[in-house]
C-alpha cells in the first residue's frame, strides 16, 4: 500500500459476514504498534512522518514494524507525532 494507508474491504454474503470482517479489522488495530496506531489516527501518511523527523519512508516503516532507530531518530519520529519517546521505546 506504498503511499496510501486506506484499506477497502469487500465483503459479500449475509450481514453476518460484514460483521465478522469489521470485527477482524477492529481486532486488526488493537494489534498494530502504537506508533502506526497513533500515526493513523493522526491522518500522517508514512512520508509526513519521515519529512518531520527527517528520515526516510522506508526508516519509519521498518521502526513500525519494530526496528529500534538511534535515538536522534527516536526523538524526531516521537516528535513527529506529538509523543514522547518513552511511548515508544520505553527504557
Amino acid at each position: 500500500m506504498a503511499g496510501n494507508d486506506r484499506v477497502k474491504v469487500v465483503v459479500e454474503g449475509d450481514s453476518g459476514d460484514l460483521q465478522s470482517a469489521l470485527a477482524e479489522s477492529r481486532k486488526s488495530l488493537k494489534d498494530m504498534s502504537p506508533l502506526r496506531r497513533d500515526r493513523r489516527e493522526q491522518g500522517k501518511r508514512l512520508v509526513d512522518v519521515a519529512k518531520e523527523a527527517g528520515c526516510s519512508t522506508g526508516l519509519v516503516s521498518m521502526v513500525e514494524s519494530g526496528y529500534v532507530p538511534s535515538p536522534a531518530m527516536q526523538r524526531g519520529i516521537a516528535a513527529a507525532l506529538g509523543a514522547s519517546v518513552e511511548r515508544y521505546w520505553p527504557s
